[in-house]
């Protein structure tokens, strides 16, 4: 993400961080962090700060942190949870007033121009970037732009490179899992099911074990624009999962790990067919 400041070493204040809504200037090293987009607790706890609240996507866990990242909060207070931009409603500027932020982190979000004004008014605000699609940004560049807002550039650096081998030590391991075609689907309720390629980060998360998307999603989730990895895909939704020339052989349902608990897991490894598949053979990489 381009960043006036972002090549600046650890602890480097100030720093201008551009973004869809313009640029935003922090001067000094944020104390009470607020995450309006939906993921960002994670790397904001995982560069060893505690937002002082944070934005429900889903499951309902306390404080909005995910299994993953209970670690890393330690012992410190839950933050408080706010709905998001998509929920009746609105994001509650009264409440993410009331907290008083010294950063609101959105980076991870579809918040429009006007939420932006609002927020901004409250305290600095970094929305998503330009060149990205609403909720496109990288799970790379996102924690690279924490990591510069909160004064831990080189920490977030680190960090980056350690996840990276993780996932290059796992393709190491798992050659299989290079070429063979996975996706990332969510049932979307009445028989419905929604398939997400990159860049949604479950299919990226694919990606980057080594998973190829098939093509015949690639085409309906928007061909070239998606394959950049900047610009939003279109979620494919088919009424019958059972389509075997949108889902061959190879391309099996993935469990998303924070939200399927571990009865369905079971249930989605006992499946005939998906027994010894590659999707399932990461499931139980990622999952346990």
């Amino acid at each position: 993400m381009p960043a006036a400041g972002q090549e600046a070493g650890q602890g480097a204040f100030p720093v201008t961080i551009a973004h869809k809504y313009g640029s935003t200037e922090i001067v000094e090293e944020p104390q009470r962090v607020v995450t309006v987009g939906r993921i960002e607790q994670d790397a904001v706890l995982a560069l060893g700060v505690i937002p002082v609240a944070t934005t429900e996507r889903f499951g309902e866990y306390p404080g909005a942190i995910f299994p993953w990242a209970k670690e890393a909060l330690g012992d410190a207070p839950l933050p408080e949870v706010l709905q998001p931009s998509y929920s009746a409603g609105g994001i509650p500027f009264e409440r993410v007033a009331a907290l008083r932020p010294d950063l609101i982190l959105a980076l991870y979000s579809d918040i429009t121009e006007r939420d932006y004004d609002t927020l901004a008014r409250i305290a600095p605000t970094i929305a998503q970037p330009g060149e990205y699609g609403d909720l496109g940004i990288s799970w790379q560049d996102l924690t690279r732009t924490v990591g510069v807002a909160l004064g831990r550039a080189d920490d977030a650096q680190r960090l980056l490179a350690g996840v990276e081998a993780e996932f290059a030590q796992a393709r190491a391991d798992h050659p299989e899992f290079t070429g063979a075609t996975a996706l990332n689907v969510y049932s979307a309720g009445d028989g419905a099911y929604q398939a997400y390629p990159p860049p949604d980060l479950g299919g990226r998360l694919l990606a980057d074990l080594g998973f190829a998307v098939p093509a015949a999603i690639d085409e309906l989730a928007g061909g070239e624009l998606r394959r950049d990895q900047r610009r939003a895909a279109r979620p494919v939704r088919h009424r019958r999962p059972q389509r075997r020339d949108l889902l061959p052989n190879r391309a099996q349902p993935a469990l998303p790990p924070g939200r399927a608990g571990p009865d369905a897991r079971r249930r989605h490894r006992r499946r005939p067919s998906h027994r010894g598949d590659p999707m399932t053979l990461a499931l139980d990489q990622l999952t346990g």
